[in-house]
């Protein structure tokens, strides 16, 4: 569900960058309920392809609350480590 200031914002898309790590969705999930992804680790973004992100950002806090933004069909999470 997306949250109150995220809902008014408008989706864009970029190409991902070369120092993105792309994740499938469900690996992705899999990992942060396992402890691999924390927010102190870093951030990541959602993305419906392998080429180009989004700007609407996937918290690993999130995902494991089960709050996945639902506003796209989303496949992969690009992770961007600190």
């Amino acid at each position: 569900m997306a949250r109150p200031f995220e809902a008014e914002m408008r989706v864009a898309f970029e190409p991902i960058p070369d120092y993105g790590d792309i994740f499938e969705l469900g690996e992705f999930m899999e990992s942060v309920k396992s402890g691999m992804f924390t927010d102190w680790d870093g951030h990541g973004f959602y993305a419906a392809s392998k080429n180009r992100m989004s700007n609407v950002f996937a918290k690993p806090s999130d995902i494991s609350k089960g709050d996945i933004d639902g506003r796209n069909k989303w496949y992969y999470v690009v992770w961007f480590n600190k």
